[in-house]
């Protein structure tokens, strides 16, 4: 998050594509006093991780915590590419505000706030072995152009005696 303000409880859903990303590690960064990057005092997590292309993770302060304000980090997830394409890493975000004492009912509020979805895309690695043969075809075709180079300048030489 970005320069929130009064942020008092949060849930995240991240989806991606199983057939091209393999989920590797989540890193969840709540709670600011044991994450320096991360977000929200105090937080109560829940968590729910599935094998079909998707992380929920909704978490709130409880009192006496206070709001939160300002930039952090929510969560980090490392993902490996496990076939060739293009995938969306789709965000859904709903923030929500410390409700004022005067609020009635005294309920929390949704922070009004944009999410981009990111992209990945995945090409194919060139391996050991390829590389190896694009040197040799390339070292083969050089040495055949410099030996026929020396036969046409032998040739010459002889043409001019």
């Amino acid at each position: 998050v970005v320069d929130v303000q009064n942020l008092y409880g949060l849930e995240v859903v991240v989806r991606w594509d199983i057939s091209l990303l393999q989920l590797v590690s989540v890193d969840i960064r709540l709670g600011v006093n044991s994450n320096h990057d991360g977000v929200l005092y105090e937080p109560f997590i829940n968590i729910t991780q599935e094998n079909i292309g998707e992380y929920i993770i909704g978490a709130t302060s409880y009192t006496p915590a206070p709001p939160f304000n300002g930039s952090g980090n929510i969560i980090r997830i490392t993902f490996e590419g496990i076939d060739n394409g293009e995938s969306i890493i789709e965000l859904e975000t709903k923030l929500y505000d410390y409700p004022p004492p005067d609020r009635k009912p005294r309920e929390s509020l949704p922070i009004p706030h944009t999410t981009i979805d990111g992209n990945v895309t995945i090409i194919p690695e060139f391996s050991n072995m390829i590389i190896l043969a694009i040197f040799l075809i390339l070292a083969t075709v050089i040495l055949t152009l410099l030996t026929r180079n020396k036969e046409k300048t032998k040739f010459r030489e002889a043409d001019q005696s």
